[in-house]
């Protein structure tokens, strides 16, 4: 919880007009409002960072899971019901990714990449994305076996 100071840091207002304390004392005077108000700021970073700090996190870090769809397979990942964006990577071989990029606005939409598998051969890569209920679905056409390998959310 935030406190506000209820404190007075205005300490040099209530001296007296006439001075009555050594230069030792009067320092000490001064620096009450001034440590007043640096606790309360310290608190106060503290609770941000002790709250705010893990949502942040949340929204940056990048979370993972292999995965291996293949055409019209399906799964279900549960921490994306809270995520606002995914990233399905397709694995097209040995040494090329297609990766299709979904933010939450796009939820229960078919999203296609196109690509070449070989030089011969045209690909296309499709997924369905339900964030409401972390499902995923690979739509890859039979004939090319573009699988989804990883998924990553935040």
């Amino acid at each position: 919880m935030l406190n506000k100071i209820t404190e007075n840091v205005e300490i040099h207002q209530t001296l007296p007009d006439t001075p009555n304390l050594t230069p030792e004392e009067l320092k000490k005077k001064w620096d009450e409002g001034n440590k007043i108000i640096k606790e309360h700021f310290n608190q106060l970073i503290d609770s941000l960072n002790d709250a705010e700090v893990e949502g942040i996190k949340n929204r940056i870090e990048w979370k993972s899971q292999d995965v291996n769809l293949s055409y019209n397979q399906n799964t279900t990942i549960e921490d994306i019901k809270n995520a606002s964006e995914v990233i399905v990577i397709f694995r097209v071989s040995d040494t090329s990714y297609v990766q299709i990029y979904y933010p939450r606005e796009m939820s229960k939409m078919w999203l296609n990449a196109y690509c070449k598998p070989t030089p011969s051969t045209d690909g296309r890569a499709s997924a369905y994305i339900d964030f409401t209920n972390g499902y995923i679905q690979n739509s890859t056409a039979e004939y090319v076996d573009l699988a989804i390998s990883k998924v990553l959310w935040r």
